[in-house]
């Protein structure tokens, strides 16, 4: 599990579900949930969680793709496997992983070294954490 610091900024909910924005140094994320974790309030600092196989790296955002968060990252190492391959990614000092298919990896035409993108959806990201 990929681990983010970042603080909750805004919490909108309606009929049930609640939508979560954070800043995570600077950049601005979103949660969608049918619950409102316990203890989520405006500025909590919290630590945000996204599965490696649910980030799909990029080296750019797509326009034509509806996606909630993407986070500005530096792909680090790339492990190209068989069937799956392993990205290391860095956003600021954090790493980030991320399990890719590696027939879709390869037709990304992603290095070593290049800036890009982490991209995920709303409803992938959780509170691990609540700090106090």
């Amino acid at each position: 599990m990929n681990r983010i610091p970042a603080t909750l900024t805004r919490i909108e909910t309606f009929e049930g579900v609640s939508q979560l924005f954070f800043d995570a140094d600077g950049t601005s994320l979103t949660m969608v949930g049918l619950e409102l974790p316990k203890g989520a309030k405006v500025g909590a600092t919290v630590t945000l969680g996204i599965k490696a196989t649910h980030i799909i790296p990029a080296r750019d955002i797509p326009e034509e793709m509806a996606i909630s968060n993407a986070l500005p990252v530096h792909i680090e190492t790339i492990e190209k496997g068989h069937i799956l391959s392993v990205v290391i990614l860095r956003f600021d000092e954090i790493p980030l992983e991320a399990i890719v298919p590696a027939d879709i990896f390869e037709s990304l035409g992603l290095q070593e070294n290049e800036k890009g993108y982490a991209l995920f959806q709303a409803s992938e990201l959780s509170i691990l954490e609540i700090l106090p």
